[in-house]
């Protein structure tokens, strides 16, 4: 049974707050490497409801909370409008990624949409099951402390920059000293 509180409609106590009525509602997801994922790796998640009976402006965004140890980076959302002889079909996609900064076993949320059905005129939920995702420690890097290009080639740069010092002040020395014979040697 339905109620209404304050602003908000509620189903069983709880709060929604999107009225969506349509005539059918499906929730479709697509995510990426949700599998022995890495520690800096990007997953790409893609969520997306589409309303027979709503345009896709009236959609609510679906990207529900992610663990603290998740950095989210969402997307715009692709809104897609298709109308027909009975209406019009609307259809909201977002993708976010997210980029572990940490290994472990985490859990997105299930999603549950409530939405009123126009032609049983009833409440119906679509859902998307919570999704389990495996992150695996960083890859090692091949590159150690000893064996470090930056500091090598910083290195190699340092004596370089030495040995051309070196070479400056040496011809710097020897201008100065001889520098009653330049103005003879511009004239030869």
């Amino acid at each position: 049974s339905a109620c209404l509180v304050g602003s908000e409609m509620c189903i069983r106590d709880r709060a929604i707050t999107h009225w969506l009525p349509a005539a059918k509602i499906e929730l479709q997801e697509n995510a990426q490497a949700t599998q022995n994922s890495r520690v800096g790796e990007p997953i790409t998640r893609s969520i997306s409801i589409m309303a027979q009976g709503l345009p896709a402006e009236l959609l609510p965004a679906l990207m529900p909370q992610t663990p603290d140890s998740i950095n989210n980076y969402p997307e715009k959302p692709e809104l897609v409008n298709q109308e027909f002889i009975g209406g019009i079909a609307g259809k909201r996609s977002d993708t976010i990624a997210m980029v572990p900064t940490q290994a472990g076993t985490f859990t997105l949320p299930a999603i549950n949409i409530p939405w009123w059905n126009t032609d049983s005129q009833r409440w119906e939920t679509a859902s998307l099951p919570a999704r389990t995702i495996t992150v695996l420690a960083a890859k090692k890097s091949s590159l150690s402390a000893d064996n470090n290009p930056i500091e090598s080639n910083t290195a190699t740069l340092n004596q370089a920059n030495a040995q051309e010092q070196n070479t400056s002040n040496s011809l710097l020395g020897n201008t100065s000293k001889n520098t009653i014979w330049m103005p003879i040697a511009v004239v030869a």
